[in-house]
């Protein structure tokens, strides 16, 4: 069933649609029962609600398909836009996480002089309110070395070491896209304009296209606000920093002189800006690739010794060794830059592998060391269940090769 939008003029909301909207907004495929058990509202109202909502959105619907509330990206953007419209969206109660991210980028993007009152009267909210945020914020900060300060000439401020403040900064923008409504709440921010969003999106076409690398949809979606609005921190906050990447001497290779290239026109990025932006763009590159931007010498010897630890550890001996070390070195050249970075790998798969190969998992993880030194850190479960896959793909592939290795063979007289 898909209700009908009207094309008249949108009208201001009631309490009741604001309610439904806050709630459904929260999670997609919700059950009509479930909401309405939580709103104390019969099903036949809730329905009536959800027509009227319909009805003053201009482009999209709210539908509900087997009794579960269903929409788009797009339709979550325009039901956000008609909440923050009305100022209560923001400002709920419920969305308190979601404001605390909102005021952390805009302290860390906009060098305007940030005051509890400008801060409360931008998000819709009391000083005292904004006061609590403030705080919860500081208290949240600490462990990562970041600190908020504040100075009558200042305002707010967040500080700390550069590396740390855009790692931070680009964690945040990564959870407010995994919303619904995240994007629409970005743009609403005004930290940077529609045409600097569909200039970054280009610039990752043309980067893809020069030095042959296929980023997902789902990387395409998310790296253009990324990069936005790291370099919108670069222009309102420059400063001197550095981080340690030199010993992977990115700099005289053909990739990072593309990705150059093609911010040749922000002429206020340094080498350094640059090469964070470029770390980010391959970093987020999953699919294998050839590059071959790292100390060959250094990953060859720690690949070496992996293959040694893990050849003990499982009492295995690998078909087509030299295979297995070529697909090991091209997934760790993007994974230790993600580790560099100190941003851990989305996988999906963490949990369940663990539970039904911990055997694999463990001896994958104490033959890692070599990788750890590397990195000057343990890797993640994530990355290394990613590791315990290959492996545990190419003991498969051992086993099914067995058979086919003949040491000796019978014959008859005749042959």
């Amino acid at each position: 069933e898909i209700y009908n939008k009207s094309v008249n003029e949108v009208r201001n909301l009631n309490l009741e649609e604001k309610e439904v909207m806050n709630i459904i907004l929260q999670s997609n495929h919700l059950d009509l029962c479930e909401v309405s058990r939580n709103l104390s509202m019969d099903k036949r109202k809730l329905r009536n609600i959800i027509h009227n909502i319909n009805n003053k959105m201009q482009h999209e619907s709210i539908r509900i398909i087997d009794g579960k509330l269903q929409f788009t990206d797009k339709c979550a953007d325009e039901l956000y836009s008609l909440l923050i419209g009305e100022n209560s969206f923001i400002s709920s109660n419920h969305n308190v996480e979601l404001r605390k991210y909102l005021v952390e980028i805009e302290l860390m993007i906009n060098n305007n002089h940030h005051s509890l009152q400008t801060l409360a009267e931008k998000f819709y909210v009391s000083r005292n309110t904004m006061y609590t945020d403030i705080k919860i914020i500081k208290e949240d900060l600490q462990h990562l070395n970041l600190k908020v300060t504040y100075s009558r000439k200042s305002g707010y401020q967040i500080k700390g070491q550069e590396y740390a403040l855009r790692n931070y900064l680009v964690q945040i923008i990564r959870e407010i896209l995994k919303t619904y409504y995240g994007r629409a709440c970005l743009k609403r921010l005004n930290l940077f304009k529609e045409k600097e969003l569909l200039d970054s999106k280009k610039r990752l076409l043309f980067i893809e296209e020069k030095i042959q690398i296929r980023l997902t949809d789902e990387q395409l979606d998310e790296l253009p606000f990324i990069l936005t609005l790291l370099i919108a921190r670069i222009r309102n906050f420059p400063t001197q920093w550095d981080f340690n990447i030199e010993k992977y001497d990115i700099r005289n290779t053909m990739e990072f002189s593309a990705i150059k290239d093609c911010f040749h026109d922000l002429t206020f990025l340094k080498v350094t800006d640059i090469l964070y932006l470029a770390l980010h763009i391959l970093s987020s590159n999953q699919i294998e690739s050839a590059f071959d931007y790292m100390n060959k010498e250094e990953i060859n010897l720690a690949v070496n010794q992996f293959l040694k630890i893990i050849k003990n550890k499982l009492a295995v001996k690998f078909v087509r060794e030299s295979e297995l070390k070529e697909k090991l070195l091209l997934h760790l050249q993007p994974a230790i830059f993600r580790n560099v970075l100190g941003f851990r790998v989305i996988n999906p798969l963490t949990d369940s592998f663990m539970t039904e190969h911990y055997k694999v998992f463990l001896a994958v993880a104490d033959a890692s060391e070599p990788f750890e030194k590397i990195i000057g850190q343990p890797l993640s479960d994530e990355e290394i269940v990613y590791l315990s896959m290959i492996i545990l793909g190419w003991l498969y592939q051992s086993e099914e090769n067995e058979n086919s290795y003949y040491k000796g063979v019978v014959l008859c007289q005749n042959g």
